[in-house]
């Protein structure tokens, strides 16, 4: 028996984790699979998330519908006066998972919540803030 055959009694274990670049502040997931007669995982790199770039005011924009992962909201230029709100959902009606106000600084929020019925954001102020969603 291998080393991780204790730790691993499992055929095969399938795991995700995610990596990140300390210089581009981008997460990466990776996927790994063990199997009982390996002695090391393997890992096999997944495409990544998929973005959005919203710069400007929105009244509401329908990111993706059905069941996924948001996965974290960048801040690369700070509005003046906005708020940023996010909802699972295909509408204002969904279930809200952020409100982003007040004084916004630059960064990165991970989130990786799952998301049920879609991902639905609202972007409202004086200046529209330049933001980038990632999500599966």
């Amino acid at each position: 028996m291998g080393p991780l055959s204790s730790a691993f009694d499992q055929p095969e274990l399938a795991l995700r984790v995610t990596t990140l670049n300390s210089q581009t502040g981008v997460n990466t997931p990776l996927d790994v699979n063990v199997t009982s007669s390996s002695t090391q995982p393997t890992f096999v790199k997944s495409a990544g998330y998929t973005y959005l770039h919203i710069s400007a005011l929105t009244t509401g924009t329908l990111v993706k519908t059905g069941s996924g992962v948001l996965h974290s909201l960048t801040v690369n230029n700070v509005g003046a006066a906005a708020t940023i709100t996010v909802y699972d959902g295909t509408s204002t009606s969904g279930t809200e998972i952020a409100v982003i106000g007040g004084t916004i600084t630059f960064g990165n929020v991970l989130y990786d919540a799952l998301l049920t019925a879609g991902l639905y954001i609202v972007v409202a102020g004086t200046t529209s803030p330049d933001i980038t969603l990632t999500y599966e």
